[in-house]
């Protein structure tokens, strides 16, 4: 009896037990999202859950970038102040160095500056793309928070192109052409910085940003930021042209939150070519 009342419980526990895993909250983070900003309590049980999850397999990029992600979007997407920002970047930079460190200890790399040489080692494991990817849009938002110039006198300018050159030698389709975008947009707003950033131009982000829209021309932070860099390049003619592909998307389902606050923006840069 005792043995099939615990088989009872279990079935009539599965239900909730599913629900509760990282990906099933996740899926959950727009609900409540109004004008761009998503309530946490979704995306903090989601980070719970993926933090757990993570801790059975820490050797995972899968776990580690899903992880990462949830944390991208609690700093970027919840209202939370740059103080917030700050902690939570933070967080999710630091379980992307143990994973760097966990690539180092498995690959015999010593460091990502020669990412043709890391990306052909991660070519054929699993979770790598998405690792670096968030790794670099991670890093990029607590540069936001920390201070732009202080974050890249720290190195944090040259680990986001490090992890979004990676991706994009990965599979620069993934994440509606992710690297392309996070280099590029490195490119623009990265400080001039001499010997330490003197890489960085527009020229360079206009590239990127380009292919950006070509490979994922239904995510509009990629018009967004294409039409950014245009607009400080002078170019307005263009800049609208693109800004105005972007707005008129219609924001995808599966990135509720994410499209409508980048359409918001494009639509403030369109405000301010007229």
């Amino acid at each position: 009896m005792k043995y099939f009342l615990s088989c009872l419980f279990l079935w009539f526990a599965a239900p909730a037990m599913v629900q509760e895993s990282g990906d099933a909250w996740y899926a959950r983070r727009h609900e409540g999202m109004q004008n761009g900003i998503a309530p946490k309590a979704a995306i903090e049980k989601a980070v719970q859950a993926y933090t757990v999850e993570l801790k059975t397999d820490p050797s995972s990029l899968m776990k580690r970038a899903a992880l990462m992600e949830a944390l991208y979007f609690m700093g970027r997407y919840t209202g939370a102040s740059v103080a917030e920002q700050k902690t939570i970047c933070g967080k999710g930079k630091a379980i992307g160095e143990t994973g760097k460190a966990q690539i180092f200890q498995q690959t015999g790399l010593k460091n990502f500056d020669k990412p043709e040489s890391a990306a052909a080692k991660l070519k054929d494991t699993p979770g790598a793309t998405a690792f670096f990817f968030w790794d670099g849009a991670l890093i990029g938002q607590w540069a936001l928070a920390y201070g732009k110039m202080a974050a890249a006198r720290e190195g944090a300018a040259r680990a986001i192109l490090d992890s979004g050159t990676i991706t994009l030698l990965l599979d620069e389709k993934a994440e509606d052409a992710g690297g392309h975008r996070v280099v590029g947009r490195l490119h623009h707003q990265t400080p001039s910085i001499p010997f330490i950033t003197g890489w960085a131009s527009n020229k360079e982000a206009m590239k990127h940003l380009a292919r950006a829209v070509e490979l994922g021309p239904a995510n509009p932070m990629n018009y967004w930021f294409y039409g950014d860099v245009l607009m400080d390049e002078g170019r307005k003619a263009e800049a609208k042209a693109v800004l105005e592909k972007g707005a008129a998307l219609p924001p995808r389902p599966e990135k509720l939150t994410e499209d409508t606050d980048s359409i918001a923006n494009i639509r403030n840069l369109l405000a301010k070519l007229k």
